[in-house]
């Protein structure tokens, strides 16, 4: 789908629950002033469950504002994303100031286990372009990911903010740039 607003594929409404369970979620483009979600976007209070799925090809895109999460996008810290066995390929974050998460921008809680991050992009022409294949900020578990052939100005792979994040099991090399960065302070276990 194609959508001037956030969640060109889906949107999830304050408080809603949605697990996908082997789906194909791909070309989704949102385009709007602040693009959020170009195949989900995960409003305040919401679970997001992701199972043996394929995000592909879905693109935030935004030419005057701030573009995050190309595949799955919130702004809000009180949301939950909970993804196994699944693939994040191709994905987008483009805007001309701030891009944040080619595939994933997670501000709340996320546990992600077993799943691929492969060829996701944030750009951005004069600000900063954080997170290649996920920008995460809230408490996030990472455990058995690969993350290889991302690209963005900081965090090719991936950009953690968040206080409490565990990286263990994985594979995160081969993106253009810096592998991982994160947020002046912020431990990685």
């Amino acid at each position: 789908g194609r959508l001037n607003d956030s969640g060109a594929g889906i949107s999830l409404g304050v408080s809603a629950r949605l697990t996908l369970d082997r789906c194909v979620v791909s070309d989704n483009v949102v385009q709007a002033g602040n693009s959020r979600g170009g195949a989900v976007f995960m409003h305040t209070n919401t679970i997001l469950n992701v199972k043996d799925s394929v995000f592909s090809n879905n693109s935030a895109i935004t030419y005057t504002g701030e573009a995050s999460g190309g595949g799955i996008g919130t702004i809000y810290s009180q949301t939950t994303l909970d993804i196994s066995g699944s693939a994040f390929l191709g994905n987008t974050a483009s805007a001309p100031d701030n891009a944040y998460g080619g595939a994933i921008d997670s501000r709340g809680s996320a546990m992600i286990r077993n799943t691929t991050f492969s060829q996701n992009t944030a750009s951005s022409v004069f600000g900063p372009a954080l997170g290649g294949a996920l920008l995460a900020t809230g408490t996030t578990d990472l455990f058995n990911i690969t993350v290889t052939g991302n690209s963005a100005h900081e965090g090719s792979g991936l950009w953690i903010g968040g206080l409490n994040t565990v990286l263990a099991n994985s594979i995160v090399a081969g993106n253009t740039g810096d592998d991982i960065a994160r947020k002046l302070g912020e431990t990685l276990t």
